[in-house]
């Protein structure tokens, strides 16, 4: 499957190769997301080291409000002194988004990635919100976020399928809040 968004004329006008390229790796908190996987602390830590070695210089680790591992090899990570930035998650559609954001920012984590599901479908048949709703709520958060030391990323999860007007302005009041990051987030 691929979004419909990426074959508007305009869109693949506007997309530039940039010289300046972070890769965030992300496999640490996406390999635990399948069946029976269960790292340990000393493996996530040596996972690191290793993908520092190879030159990743962003790592994203988990959810400290939802796992003490998480948060604990954030803290270990940043106590290694690699040379790469630790990435925390907070899942801010859930009611106990300001703990996520507190656990993330308590960690150490150099970047908070918050996220909220943007399409008209999550919206509906799994969060049961409205835009107004989701659009407020993610603001309130990315204030909440913005200025207590982590670099703030705002993730609308389910991008591709949101409706591109609803996600400029998504995108808009997500820089006027305060987020320093904004993302895509293909989740299908």
């Amino acid at each position: 499957w691929m979004s419909p968004y990426n074959r508007v004329p305009e869109i693949r006008e506007a997309c530039v190769p940039r010289s300046n390229v972070t890769v965030c790796d992300t496999t640490m908190r996406e390999g635990e997301q399948a069946a029976d996987v269960n790292l340990g602390l000393e493996t996530r830590l040596e996972m690191a080291r290793r993908l520092s070695d190879l030159g990743i210089r962003q790592i994203q680790v988990g959810y400290p409000g939802r796992s003490l591992l998480d948060g604990e090899t954030i803290c270990r990570i940043k106590a290694a002194k690699l040379p790469v930035l630790v990435e925390a998650l907070a899942q801010v559609f859930q009611a106990d988004w300001k703990h996520q954001i507190d656990a993330a920012i308590e960690s150490g984590a150099d970047s908070i990635d918050l996220l909220y599901p943007s399409s008209d479908l999550r919206l509906k048949w799994v969060q049961q919100v409205t835009r107004e709703e989701m659009l407020a709520r993610s603001v309130e958060a990315i204030r909440y976020a913005a200025g207590r030391g982590p670099i703030v990323r705002f993730a609308p999860v389910d991008t591709t399928r949101t409706d591109l007007a609803f996600l400029r302005t998504v995108y808009t009041a997500a820089l006027e809040a305060g987020a320093e990051r904004i993302s895509v987030a293909d989740t299908a």
